[in-house]
């Protein structure tokens, strides 16, 4: 399980260590990861402690990122993609995570969508951009979205 501190948490944690005169210590890490930037910033007084929690954050990421990444052929998401509407069997995590997307989908009204493959397809998104026709834009909608999943 990922658990994101919020800038109060790390705030709270600077202050903790300064109320007792001890040496505040600051790792900052930047990768990129999941198609944008991720930056990590860790407080603490152990220093040694802050890179460990730091590069296991981030094998987290990457496990996560090899598991739904439709940019790796292998990945979980990307075999899913291919079954093309036939059943595919995900385990509980990713079945799970798929479940909290779609109500983020459904709160934001459709405003968060990441179920919309076809509709990047028909856009070029992957091959530097294109211009759909409107009838392949008319498919591609009908075949995006997170109402088709079932």
């Amino acid at each position: 399980m990922i658990r994101i501190r919020t800038a109060a948490q790390v705030t709270l944690t600077l202050l903790v260590a300064n109320s007792a005169s001890a040496q505040v210590a600051r790792v900052e890490r930047e990768v990129l990861a999941m198609g944008t930037s991720l930056r990590l910033e860790l407080v603490g007084i152990d220093e040694a402690q802050l890179q460990a929690a730091g590069e296991q954050a981030l094998a987290e990421v990457e496990r996560i990122e090899a598991g739904i990444s439709t940019w790796r052929a292998d990945s979980v998401f990307s075999r899913l993609n291919h079954a093309r509407g036939a059943p595919f069997h995900l385990e509980n995590e990713w079945f799970d995570l798929l479940a909290a997307t779609r109500l983020l989908a459904l709160r934001t009204e459709g405003a968060f969508d990441p179920a919309l493959g076809s509709l990047m397809e028909a856009w070029g998104v992957r091959i530097g951009g294109a211009r759909p026709s409107r009838t392949s834009l008319r498919q591609a909608r009908q075949a995006s979205g997170f109402r088709l999943l079932k």
